[in-house]
């Protein structure tokens, strides 16, 4: 009987869902993920893959006890992690960006403004 009743604690109560948004060129990327948001009525979001190119953006590296700024200009993406919450129509969240280079470069990305094709994978529970 043990067995039986953590089997019933542990079910999961929302399977998770996805949502693929593909960006025209010249779209704010933050602005598109707060749209498809409200859109499908999701609170929370993780960011689980991005892939195409980025027509501009900001890449803050870490390096050491010291960050970088690196501005990005038709930039191809290798991927991305991140989280966001939807709160009184405020998106609050981050999102951390690989891009391709001869070594790969990962830090927080801002100001980001999608090329033509831009793909981001959202993971959610709820919504739509």
């Amino acid at each position: 009987m043990g067995n039986h009743a953590a089997t019933e604690a542990h079910k999961p109560t929302q399977e998770k869902k996805s949502l693929l948004l593909i960006m025209d060129e010249g779209e704010k990327v933050l602005e598109s993920i707060k749209q498809a948001m409200e859109k499908h009525f999701i609170k929370e979001c993780r960011v689980t893959d991005l892939e195409g190119n980025l027509q501009y953006g900001i890449l803050y590296v870490t390096e050491g006890q010291s960050v970088k700024m690196k501005k990005l200009s038709n930039q191809e993406m290798m991927g991305a992690i991140g989280k966001f919450k939807l709160s009184f129509g405020d998106l609050y969240g981050s999102v951390k960006a690989t891009i391709k280079e001869k070594e790969p470069l990962s830090g927080k990305l801002e100001n980001a403004v999608a090329g033509q094709g831009l793909q981001m994978k959202l993971s959610f529970t709820g919504g739509m």
